[in-house]
């Protein structure tokens, strides 16, 4: 495999997680600038964990 090939597929295997940081990140710099709490923070968290508990259910059953 060329390089091209396995960034693509580095990115695919950690797509979800680098998702989850750019929304962090998001989150905590709109925390700073515009003051809104961590809400937000906690609520992407919460619907990332629950969306991976979804995907673990599901994974034994193929």
């Amino acid at each position: 495999m060329n390089f091209g090939q396995n960034l693509y597929n580095w990115f695919l295997s950690n797509a979800q997680s680098l998702v989850l940081m750019a929304i962090v990140v998001i989150g905590v710099e709109d925390c700073r600038v515009i003051k809104i709490g961590l809400h937000y923070i906690l609520f992407v968290l919460q619907a990332y964990f629950y969306i991976r508990f979804l995907y673990f259910l599901n994974v034994d059953k193929s």
